[in-house]
Order: structure tokens, then sequence, then C-alpha cells
């Protein structure tokens, strides 16, 4: 693992009703205005949403990232490894969450990390809400 993924750790990890299937996001805590942008996800899908994904179906989830103008689409859990209990399935049915250190995915490509960010995931036919938020230098 890098210093900013996690496909097991997210504060959102078992908050999903049962019903729900898709991705949902939410901004990590942060103790002021220059700290680190962290997005936090939760994720539950059906087997046939994710078919031809490689297995753990994180692994095929896609970040799209606009930082002021400048757009960054990754997958940001491809070069990880990954295990079958990154994720929890039942039946027809994958469990999972996730952190991501967004500043420091930015910084990499952009050479700093502040800025107004527009933030996004899409794991198989599914697309996360957006989230939006401000990092000052």
């Amino acid at each position: 693992m890098t210093d900013w993924t996690s496909p097991t750790e997210s504060r959102l990890a078992g908050t999903l009703p049962a019903e729900f299937r898709g991705i949902y996001l939410a901004l990590g805590e942060r103790e002021n205005a220059a700290s680190p942008l962290q997005v936090h996800g939760v994720y539950r899908v059906s087997q046939a949403d994710v078919e031809g994904l490689p297995l753990p179906a994180i692994g095929g989830l896609v970040l799209a990232l606009q930082r002021d103008l400048e757009p960054l689409v990754i997958e940001p859990f491809r070069e990880n490894i990954l295990f079958a209990d990154d994720e929890r399935r039942t039946h027809d049915i994958i469990d999972g969450a996730f952190r991501i250190a967004v500043s420091e995915l930015a910084s990499r490509a952009y050479a700093r990390r502040d800025g107004n960010y527009l933030v996004f995931v899409s794991l198989g036919r599914h697309i996360s809400n957006v989230l939006s938020a401000s990092v000052d230098a």
C-alpha cells in the first residue's frame, strides 16, 4: 500500500443502508484549511455491476479530480497489492470501503495541492456523488 490509499479503511465503513447500491463519498475531517484533503468512500455493488473488472473490484475504481481548471483521472488502487479480504462478498453483493488522500495525488500531478477541488469516483457502471472542497497553501 502507498501512503495515500487504503481499500479497507474509511470512516464511512458499515454505514450504507441494506438496499443501497452504488458508491458514496464524504470529505475527511481536516484540522484547518491547509490540512490535506481526504475522501472517504463506501460502495455496495452487484457482481454483474463490476463484471470484467479485476478482483477485488476496488482495483477498477476510477477517480476523477478537477483542481481549479486542471483535470486528473486515475485508478488509485491499480498499482496496489490487493487481497480478496479487502472487500466483502456475500452472494451477489460486493461491499467495500476506501480512503484516498486527494491532496497527495494532486501534488504529485500538479506540483502543488492548494486550490478548489471537484472529486468523484466510478466503479463499474456506478458513479458516486460529487464533492467540492477548497484547500489553502
